[in-house]
């Protein structure tokens, strides 16, 4: 039997992406049998789908089949397509290219000033993507910490890739505080942003006075 696997588009993904493996088979006689088609990492192997085929003899049978990134892989695997019979034996396989596979969220933050008086709005925007630069949806959690220990926590939403977090802080205690941010979405992919903002709050007034000073006699 001789296995074709054509190269997959990209060399990193994120889990839950979706892969369109194509390929053909050829047998030298009539059988029938299945592909299939999953990911060795490291000594792990994880088979993610089967298609059933019907060869004839000598004639190339085209396949594709669109598969998942499955949770629980990561690190450096590869793609493996196998023919077996209808018994289970393994007639041919054919590693079909290197890839990376990781949880791991990119994400960009604008700046924000440093300093903030009691009752101004915190505004932190930003984009969250996966390593296709596809933005997600989900959830970004900010940690404000003082003295490196979490004081309070807030999420927002992440829609379509984008952070939009708005914070009065009239309530805020003043003082001096770093931001943590941590981000995921339903599909196992997440990151976690460590001192993304270092600011502080005041609560001093500043008065200017002008003072009309009259000398009478």
């Amino acid at each position: 039997a001789e296995v074709n696997v054509d190269a997959v588009p990209a060399s990193v993904y994120n889990l839950g992406d979706k892969v369109v493996v194509t390929g053909s088979v050829v047998e030298s006689s009539s059988m029938r049998g299945y592909v299939g088609i999953g990911f060795v990492c490291s000594a792990k192997k994880v088979q993610t789908t089967s298609l059933y085929l019907d060869l004839k003899e000598n004639q190339p049978q085209a396949f594709s089949q669109m598969i998942v990134i499955p949770q629980g892989l990561d690190g450096s695997c590869t793609l493996q397509v196998t023919l077996s019979d209808l018994n289970g034996v393994v007639l041919e396989s054919k590693d079909a290219g290197a890839l990376v596979i990781t949880s791991a969220l990119l994400g960009d933050f604008q700046e924000v000033p440093s300093s903030f008086q009691l009752g101004d709005k915190l505004v932190v925007k930003g984009k969250v993507y996966k390593q296709d630069k596809t933005g997600v949806d989900g959830l970004a959690t900010i940690y404000f910490k003082q003295q490196g220990e979490s004081v309070f926590i807030e999420s927002t939403p992440i829609v379509n890739g984008e952070v939009n977090y708005v914070k009065d802080l009239s309530l805020i205690p003043a003082g001096s505080y770093a931001l943590d941010i941590a981000v995921a979405d339903s599909l196992g992919n997440k990151n976690f942003f460590a001192d993304s903002y270092t600011l502080s709050i005041n609560n001093n007034i500043d008065f200017d006075l002008t003072l009309d000073k009259k000398q009478y006699d």
